[in-house]
C-alpha cells in the first residue's frame, strides 16, 4: 500500500475541511479507498472507534500510526 494511499485519512482531521464530521469523512474516504483497491478492513465498531479515537486525541493520526493498524 503507498503512502498516498492513506494521507486523506491523516490529513481531513488534521486541518478540518468540514465544519463538522472530519473524522468520520476520514475513516468513511479511507475505507472507501481501500475497497476500491481490493481491500477490505475487518474490525469491530468498538475497538476501532477507541483506536481512532485515541490517534486522534494524542495527535498521533499519522500515516505511521494508521498503516500499522490497517495492516
Amino acid at each position: 500500500m503507498s503512502p498516498g494511499s492513506l494521507r486523506l485519512d491523516e490529513s481531513l482531521p488534521i486541518n478540518h475541511p468540514c465544519v463538522d464530521a472530519n473524522k468520520r469523512v476520514a475513516f468513511f474516504a479511507t475505507d472507501v479507498f481501500l475497497r476500491l483497491n481490493g481491500w477490505q478492513l475487518d474490525v469491530e465498531a468498538g475497538p476501532a472507534h477507541a483506536f481512532l479515537m485515541g490517534r486522534f486525541d494524542s495527535d498521533t493520526s499519522d500515516f505511521d500510526h494508521l498503516l500499522a493498524w490497517i495492516r
